[in-house]
């Protein structure tokens, strides 16, 4: 019985995931809070198809005025000279589209309103991004157990990297947001990279290169997960011998570049219905300045650091001293896309990405925590060992508190410092009484 319920401890987990999203937004009107800022524009290709058939989002002013405050004062939109184009992309709305497409059936069944933003749109959307972090959480059981030989460790380390980070809000509070479906999606491509190098680079590589393309089509930097393979690989030797193996097998590379540009060409069409084009840039003057990284504030700030609000991803941090002992190419390899990883995204110039709870991007890789966080508790000696999953225990209550008072800006979604940090840092009797001393943020 113990071992059949770590074995299914991802579903169980999104059982809870499930009732709790029931719970807390399935009443009222808090379900018009899944359709604000970025959340809008990378769902809206979906009423935009299916509904309006209206490339040009012009349907969304009608909507804001029938919801009164869905969309807040933002405008995913950015207008071009043939019209306006839709700012993110179409990724996630692709991996929504069955959930969707059911809550539009049953919405026309109830003869309710099919205009793809009343109740039952907002319900098909929060079982997507369980069923998704679901999907994510298999997937990472799986490549854990490559690791690792204790299933009540990995059972362990599923429960801390979902309650334990802001994947649990991102799953449950912003269900259209693209970061639990990057998280399933580079888990699956992760999952298959290793079952690729265990077979002698003999079956699988093809379905990589779907996943890759549903990767880049949700979020286009998150294509840096390729540079996942050396590690990935175990051994400087497994690397080389794939580096060999690929300009010997150019017929399997033509047909996987083929699978990768027939994904992304859904992205490019999008492209073309709106904007008459087939490549444009679509976030204008924002950029990446590889020459100004905010590496410091991206760990460390109060504003966003990851190490600040999901302090169980610092903690993980100690995996890398066993990790040296044990696979020095394991070591090195993660160290530098670990460090690349958080060096290019702090690059971006909005550095803090906006509203949102801890440092978001990073959500997708939660996997490399995962490993070093099983490489750490394995390794300790006993008494060590308690004190760090004692440590692990704290970082999920600190992080679900944050959560918690994220939920009810007691942490402001984007102007958090130090000194607003530590008047709420734990403070839930605060929440409780509704005395809010960041309210004026």
């Amino acid at each position: 019985m113990k071992n059949v319920f770590i074995r299914f401890c991802p579903h169980l987990i999104c059982i809870f995931l499930f009732f709790y999203c029931w719970n807390v937004y399935w009443g009222g009107t808090r379900y018009k809070g899944f359709f604000l800022s970025d959340s809008n524009g990378y769902y809206a290709y979906l009423p935009a198809t299916f509904i309006y058939h209206d490339f040009n989002f012009t349907f969304t002013d009608q909507i804001q005025k029938k919801y009164f405050s869905t969309f807040g004062n933002f405008d995913f939109r950015q207008q071009q000279k043939s019209g306006a184009i839709d700012k993110w992309y179409c990724g996630t709305a692709v991996a929504i589209a069955p959930f969707f497409l059911l809550a539009h059936t049953i919405c026309k069944i109830e003869g309710g309103d099919a205009d793809g933003y009343s109740y039952r749109y907002s319900w098909g959307l929060n079982i997507a991004s369980i069923f998704y972090c679901l999907i994510g959480l298999i997937a990472l059981r799986k490549i854990l157990m490559r690791f690792f030989q204790n299933e009540n460790l990995i059972g362990f380390i599923l429960a801390l990297i979902l309650f334990g980070t802001n994947l649990f809000y991102y799953a449950t509070s912003e269900p259209i947001m693209s970061h639990v479906y990057s998280f399933a999606f580079i888990n699956l491509f992760v999952l298959f990279s290793i079952k690729f190098l265990e077979t002698d680079f003999r079956t699988h590589f093809l379905l990589m290169a779907l996943l890759i393309g549903i990767i880049v089509i949700i979020r286009p930097i998150n294509g840096l997960i390729v540079f996942a393979i050396p590690f990935l690989a175990g051994s400087r030797e497994k690397f080389l011998s794939l580096l060999n193996w690929l300009p010997k097998n150019l017929k399997k590379i033509f047909l996987s570049l083929i699978i990768f540009m027939t994904v992304v060409f859904i992205q490019l069409l999008y492209y073309k219905l709106e904007s008459g084009s087939w490549i444009i840039y679509s976030y204008g003057d924002e950029k990446m300045n590889l020459l100004k990284p905010h590496l410091i504030d991206f760990l460390f700030s109060y504003k966003k650091g990851l190490f600040v609000y999901l302090p169980l991803t610092f903690l993980s941090l100690a995996g890398f001293i066993f990790l040296y002992r044990k696979n020095k190419w394991r070591f090195y390899s993660l160290a530098v896309f670990l460090f690349a990883l958080c060096y290019i995204f702090s690059s971006w110039w909005n550095w803090w990405y906006g509203g949102s709870f801890g440092m978001r991007p990073m959500v997708e890789y939660l996997f490399l925590f995962a490993i070093l966080l099983g490489t750490a508790i394995e390794s300790f000696s006993p008494m060590l060992k308690k004190i760090f999953v004692t440590l692990c225990f704290l970082c999920v209550v600190v992080c679900q508190v944050q959560t918690y008072q994220y939920r009810y800006y007691f942490i402001h979604w984007d102007l958090m410092n130090k000194e607003s940090y530590w008047k709420v840092f734990m403070r839930i009797d605060l929440v409780a009484k509704k005395e809010n001393p960041n309210a004026g943020l």
